[in-house]
């Protein structure tokens, strides 16, 4: 039998004022997601453990059958260091090292804004130059991210895993009340100390400034792990995985899984998905899953109606040719489910249930006909956790 898991990223949100009262999947119109419904079983995915609501790799891992200890342990940096081939050799930690916008040590923004292809490189050589890159190491990663390898002398223990997560860091936040403490992370606070020093100056910077746009003076170290080796968590069967992430990526390739290129979900006019490239993975592995990250980072994808909008651009473009080639290779189950909940008016993390859709092969459908938070908790599954999941896909 073939299985499917389909997983879009903050999917599920709170009731919003802006839409009286509603979530924006009970305002979507997703005629494809309400077919499958209608055709299985609906429930509520229980949150994760206090603390890990700002991590999507610990749900995504869990769901993949990691154990919760497992699960719980990884971080994201490894696991994008992986997704980009990034050479790892000799390092003990890897750190995802993200420019912000900070303003008498208070952060301004997450994201410095507009950006030109020639501003990030002449910022990682300046980095790199204040460091012997046998010590640490700079790598351009994404729109103002860097991926930092280090020598932080954990060789046989746990690396420090840096700064707060940045997803749960609020605008006007003291950033020094979420630095790194105690001695094992006092390179962590001399990277970001000398960081500090370099990108205040630059010219890039400069001339930010005298355009006004905001300059990307301050360098955030979190998610920090061990270095991962590919096939670590492999368990055997034969799982592909469709996704853009650099995340997503390298928790694929953490469980032994085909890595396929999945076209961008958000674009008009093109489809996601090569259609015989997507209905021969289908044929060759006993799973796949679909990873759609969201339009903005961190889970985020603007105002309520533009997330409105943009669920139903998911469900006609994305689910709906999913739903049609996998029903060509039929006996299957197909899991949709909201890859955590993040918050369209705080921009943060929630740590709360999300709704999930199980149908397909001896699945008996129940009275709930649409995929969305209120009626997902009157499903027969009921609540669920990524365990639970893991045994009805297996």
């Amino acid at each position: 039998m073939k299985t499917a898991l389909i997983l879009c990223e903050s999917a599920a949100d709170l009731a919003l004022d802006a839409l009286q009262g509603r979530t924006p999947l009970q305002v979507a119109r997703c005629e494809h997601a309400t077919h499958l419904a209608a055709l299985g079983q609906s429930g509520v995915l229980e949150p994760l453990r206090e603390g890990f609501e700002a991590r999507n790799e610990v749900r995504i891992a869990a769901l993949l059958g990691a154990a919760p200890e497992a699960a719980a342990g990884l971080r994201r940096a490894p696991l994008e260091a992986l997704g980009l081939d990034a050479d790892t050799g000799g390092y003990d930690a890897v750190y995802r090292g993200d420019l912000l916008t900070v303003d008498g040590g208070r952060l301004a923004s997450r994201a410095p804004g507009r950006r030109s292809a020639k501003e990030l490189p002449p910022l990682v050589a300046a980095l790199q130059e204040a460091w012997d890159p046998d010590k640490v190491k700079f790598v351009l990663a994404g729109p103002w991210t860097v991926l930092v390898m280090a020598k932080t002398g954990a060789a046989g223990h746990r690396p420090p895993a840096g700064c707060a997560p940045l997803p749960m860091l609020e605008s006007g936040c003291r950033l020094r009340d979420f630095l790194p403490a105690g001695k094992r992370s006092r390179l962590l606070r001399d990277i970001i100390a000398r960081a500090r020093d370099t990108l205040a100056g630059h010219e890039v910077n400069q001339v930010r400034v005298d355009l006004g746009e905001n300059p990307a003076n301050f360098l955030w170290l979190w998610g920090g792990g061990a270095p991962l080796e590919s096939g670590a968590y492999g368990g055997g069967r034969r799982a592909c995985l469709f996704c853009r992430t650099p995340l997503a990526k390298g928790l694929g390739r953490l469980f032994g899984m085909t890595v396929r290129e999945l076209r961008d979900p958000w674009q008009e006019g093109r489809a996601a998905f090569r259609v015989r490239e997507t209905v021969t993975a289908l044929r060759q592995h006993d799973f796949t899953l679909v990873y759609v990250d969201s339009p903005a980072a961190f889970g985020g994808y603007g105002t309520p109606e533009e997330k409105v909008r943009a669920l139903e651009h998911f469900d006609q473009r994305l689910l709906g040719p999913f739903f049609e080639m996998l029903e060509a290779q039929r006996p299957y189950r197909l899991l949709l489910a909201s890859e955590g909940l993040v918050s369209t008016e705080t921009r943060h993390p929630v740590a709360a249930g999300v709704p999930v859709v199980l149908a397909g092969h001896d699945i008996a459908a129940d009275p709930v006909t649409r995929w969305d938070e209120g009626q997902a908790a009157e499903g027969l599954l009921g609540t669920v956790s990524a365990e639970q999941l893991c045994r009805l896909l297996a």
